[in-house]
C-alpha cells in the first residue's frame, strides 16, 4: 500500500490515489493507530471532495469519525452519522454498511449493547441485500459483542458456529475466526464448561498473537489466563497476563475495556499490587463503558485490600451504571461484590436483596461458577439466621 501511494503521488492526483488514501486510513484504524488514521482520512477526504467521489468521501469520513471517537472526541459521532446519511442518499450500500458498523461499535461503548445491536442488524441487512458477504460477517461479529453483553449466550454460541462455518472453506485462520472463537470460549468459561474449552483457549492465543492487534490478542490472552488459573497453572496464567499487558500497553482503550476481567484474574492469583497497577489512568476512560470498567476495577482492588466501605461505595455506583448500560454479566458480578462487602461489614439485611438480584441476573445465563458463589452466600446467611 505504501509503495502504491509512493507511485501514485508522482502522478497528478487521481481516483486511484483517493482510494489508496482511504484504505490506508482504514488499515491504520483497525491497528488502533488513531492519530495516523486522522492524517490519512483527511488526505482522502480532501481529494475525494475535489474529484467528486462521494463513495470515497463517505469511507474517509467514517474512518475519521471512528478515530475521533477512539481518541475521546465525541464529534466523531457526527462524522459517522454524516457518512451514513451520505451513503444512504447516494445509494452507496458498501459505504453504508461499513459506516453503520463503525457507528455501532462506538454506540456499544456509549449507549450500550441494545442500541448497538439495532445498528449492527441494520448493517447486516444492508450488506446482505447487496451481496457484500464479508461485510455481512463483520456485522455478525459485532453482534457477538452485543449479544454477549445482553446475556443472550445461546445465540452467541449459535452465531459463532455459523460464522466459523462460513469462514471454514475460505480460511479458518482469519481474524474473524479468531474473534468468533473468543466469544465462544468466554461463554463456556463463564458457564464453567471447562471440558468444552479443551485446547481451545491455548490454540486461540497461538492463533491470535500473529495478528498483533489488541482487539484479538487482549481477550484471547485473558481467556487463556483464566483457563490456566482455573486448571491450576498459576505460572501459565501469569504468562498470559503478561501478554495482555504487553499488547495493551499502547492501546489504553482496550486495556480499559477489559480491565475488570484482568483485575479479577490478578486478584484471584494473589497479585493485588499487579491488579492495581494494571488499571489505566482516569484520562483513558473515554466513554461510559470505559468509565464504569475503571470504577469496577478500583472497587475490586479496594475489596481485595480489605477496604470494604470504599469497595462498597464503588460497587454501588457501578451497579447502577452497568444496569443502565445493559451488560448483564458485569451487573451480576458487581452485585455479588457489593453483597460480599456487606456481609463482611455484618450488614446481612442489606446483602440479601443484592444476592437475590444477583442470582436473578446470573441464573438465566447459566453462569455456573458465579451462581454457585451467590447460592453459597445465601445458604450461609440462611444457616446463620437459622
Amino acid at each position: 500500500m505504501d509503495e502504491a501511494i509512493h507511485v501514485l503521488e508522482q502522478e497528478p492526483p487521481g481516483r486511484e490515489l483517493v482510494r489508496v488514501y482511504a484504505r490506508k486510513a482504514t488499515e491504520l484504524l483497525t491497528g488502533d493507530r488513531n492519530e495516523e488514521t486522522l492524517i490519512w482520512s483527511e488526505k482522502a477526504l480532501k481529494l475525494a471532495r475535489e474529484l467528486g467521489m462521494p463513495d470515497e468521501e463517505a469511507r474517509a469520513l467514517q474512518a475519521r469519525g471512528a478515530a475521533r471517537c477512539e481518541m475521546g472526541d465525541e464529534g466523531g459521532l457526527d462524522d459517522l452519522r454524516e457518512a451514513i446519511r451520505m451513503s444512504e442518499a447516494a445509494g452507496l450500500s458498501e459505504a453504508l454498511a461499513l459506516s453503520q458498523a463503525n457507528y455501532a461499535f462506538q454506540l456499544w461503548f456509549r449507549d450500550g449493547p441494545t442500541a448497538a445491536q439495532e445498528v449492527w442488524r441494520e448493517s447486516e441487512r444492508v450488506a446482505e441485500a447487496r451481496g457484500f458477504q464479508s461485510l455481512v460477517q463483520m456485522a455478525r461479529l459485532g453482534q457477538l459483542e452485543t449479544l454477549f453483553d445482553m446475556g443472550r449466550w445461546d445465540e452467541v454460541l449459535t452465531l459463532a458456529q455459523s460464522i466459523k462455518g462460513w469462514l471454514k472453506p475460505r480460511d479458518q485462520g482469519t481474524e474473524a475466526a479468531v474473534y468468533a472463537t473468543i466469544f465462544e470460549g468466554w461463554v463456556h468459561l463463564r458457564r464453567g464448561e471447562i471440558e468444552d474449552l479443551g485446547d481451545l483457549a491455548e490454540e486461540l492465543l497461538v492463533r491470535a498473537i500473529p495478528f498483533e492487534a489488541s482487539e484479538y490478542v487482549a481477550p484471547a490472552a485473558l481467556l487463556a489466563a483464566e483457563y490456566r488459573r482455573i486448571t491450576g497453572d498459576g505460572a501459565g496464567a501469569r504468562e498470559a497476563m503478561r501478554t495482555f499487558l504487553e499488547v495493551t500497553q499502547g492501546s489504553p482503550n482496550f486495556r480499559a475495556l477489559f480491565v475488570p476481567v484482568a483485575v479479577r484474574s490478578l486478584v484471584a492469583l494473589g497479585d493485588v499490587d499487579a491488579a492495581e497497577a494494571v488499571i489505566p489512568a482516569t484520562s483513558d476512560a473515554r466513554t461510559a463503558r470505559h468509565r464504569v470498567s475503571l470504577l469496577t476495577a478500583h472497587a475490586i482492588v479496594a475489596e481485595a485490600r480489605g477496604r470494604c466501605e470504599d469497595a462498597l461505595e464503588g460497587y454501588r455506583e457501578a451497579i447502577e451504571l452497568w444496569r443502565s448500560h445493559g451488560f448483564r454479566l458485569e451487573l451480576g458480578l458487581t452485585l455479588t461484590g457489593a453483597a460480599r462487602c456487606l456481609l463482611e461489614l455484618e450488614r446481612e439485611e442489606e446483602a440479601e436483596p443484592m444476592l437475590l438480584e444477583a442470582r436473578e441476573v446470573l441464573a438465566p445465563l447459566r453462569a455456573g461458577p458465579s451462581v454457585t458463589e451467590v447460592e453459597a452466600m445465601l445458604n450461609a446467611e440462611a444457616a446463620e439466621l437459622g
